[in-house]
Order: C-alpha cells, then sequence, then structure tokens
C-alpha cells in the first residue's frame, strides 16, 4: 500500500510545533488514540508521500520505517489563472475553514487593524467552520470595509480570486492549503504567516511575505507592503504565477506520483 498523509494528527493537534499555536479540539486521549491508530497504517505502508519538508518532519516523528516521498499538492493552471483585465474590486482576500486552528482569532485582529490602517480597504472573508458565530460577532461593525462571503462554490472562486489583488492567511497548520495554490496561479502574492509547510510555496519577498506567527502588526505591515509594491511593479503577479505554474502543475506533479506508484 502507498499511503498519501496530507497531514498528521501530530500536526494537526498542534504538538508537533515547539510552542503553543491553538488548542487542540481533541483530548490528551483522543490524540493517543488517532496517532495510536495512524502508526498501524503507517507500519502496513509500503512508502509514504507526504506533501512538503514539514510533513516529512512530522512522519520522523512517528518513526516510520516506509520511505517517505514529498511531492506537493498541483493546481489546475488552466482553471485558474491570472486575470490581468479583470478589475480588482478586493484589496485582501482570506480564504478557508474559520476555525481556531486555521487562525480564525488572528485573521479577525489582522483585518480590524487593517482598517485602522486603511480606513477604504476592502476585504473579503471566504469560508465557514466552527468559529463563524465568534467571527460574524467580532466583524459586525465593518461591513464597510470587510465582507463575510461564507460557504462559496467551488466555480465561483476563479473570479474571486481573479477580483483580488492579495491573498493572506493567519492559519496555523496545513498540509499543502489548496486555497493558496489556487490565489497564486492566478497572480496574487500570499502572506502568511512563517511555517515550513509555506517554504516552497511563499518564497519570502519573491512570491510572497511569511511572518512570524502571531505577530499581528507584522502581518498587518506585510500586506499593506504587498499592495503597495503591486501598484509599483505590475510584474510581481507575473512572478507569482509563473513560481506556481514551474513547481505545482499537475502535469508534472503526477509523473513523480506514477514513478513513486511503480
Amino acid at each position: 500500500m502507498v499511503l498519501t498523509a496530507h497531514t498528521t494528527y501530530l500536526g494537526m493537534s498542534g504538538n508537533f510545533y515547539s510552542q503553543p499555536y491553538f488548542k487542540s479540539q481533541w483530548s490528551t486521549l483522543e490524540i493517543a488514540i488517532k496517532q495510536w491508530l495512524e502508526r498501524i497504517i503507517f507500519r502496513h505502508s509500503k512508502a509514504i508521500i507526504t506533501l512538503t519538508t514539514q510533513g516529512a518532519e512530522e512522519l520522523k516523528q512517528y518513526q516510520v520505517s516506509a520511505p517517505v516521498h514529498i511531492v506537493p499538492n498541483g493546481v489546475d493552471t488552466q482553471t485558474f489563472q491570472n486575470a490581468v483585465q479583470v478589475e480588482k474590486t478586493v484589496d485582501v482576500l482570506f480564504c478557508g475553514r474559520i476555525e481556531i486552528r486555521k487562525g480564525s482569532r488572528a485573521m479577525v485582529e489582522v483585518c480590524q487593524q487593517l482598517v485602522v490602517r486603511n480606513p477604504n480597504i476592502r476585504i473579503l472573508i471566504v469560508g465557514y467552520g466552527d468559529d463563524d458565530p465568534w467571527v460574524k460577532a467580532q466583524l459586525q461593525g465593518y461591513a464597510h470595509n470587510i465582507t463575510l462571503a461564507g460557504k462559496v462554490k467551488f466555480t465561483e472562486m476563479p473570479n474571486l480570486y481573479a477580483k483580488s489583488k492579495v491573498y493572506a492567511s493567519t492559519s496555523y497548520y496545513e498540509g499543502l492549503p489548496g486555497t493558496c495554490l489556487e490565489a497564486m496561479a492566478s497572480g496574487l502574492p500570499a502572506v502568511v504567516w512563517d511555517f515550513q509547510f509555506y517554504a516552497s510555496l511563499v518564497i519570502q519577498h519573491q512570491t510572497g511575505i511569511r511572518v512570524v506567527p502571531n505577530d499581528i502588526q507584522a502581518m498587518v505591515e506585510a500586506i499593506s507592503q504587498q499592495l503597495a509594491r503591486l501598484n509599483d511593479n505590475k510584474m510581481i503577479s507575473y512572478q507569482v504565477t509563473q513560481h506556481v505554474n514551474q513547481y505545482f502543475n499537475w502535469q508534472s506533479l503526477a509523473k513523480q506520483l506514477i514513478q513513486i506508484l511503480h
């Protein structure tokens, strides 16, 4: 059996990190049981495919004996393209699950500070999740600047990316986020926390900016910098798209997967 391990419960519980960034939704006993089951699956695997170097580091802590291959997620570069002719009506796009593990609380702080910094900024938040009620309550007074779109059909996403300037995420844990790949394929530079799972995708000051986790002011500053840079240099968007097309297109990734399976 060849196993694809996009994430692990070590990572999803927050226990992979040396310091706690979020409180796990599971008890200590639940995490132990989930990881025990993972180890059984890993022992029966002929090979394991993970998405990033962080994923490989997580697997090391399980002491897996099977060879581990790093093959990232890909993106459909025909569906998600850099539509330079589309009017940019959204300054900052947040897109993903509205959950504490995905950084919903930090996202609210960042959005509030962005509005303080620029009263004319336009922010779109796409997604839904367990922390929806809290997020809506905190942002209810910001309707002029912030739109909460909730759940959006996948077919509508290319247009939303095309209308946006910068992709931002305050998520603490991912395998390799599909929304970030889609946004960058669409030409949006990314501003994210500086976690290892972003290292091959968000290249510092080239395809985006990685910020020290939970440094709200640094995140606000980085987003503002990216917006200013886009106004001065139209080539940034093109460079972001080229990076994704070169390293994260499904055609080349499929060849890597076929080699592993054979």
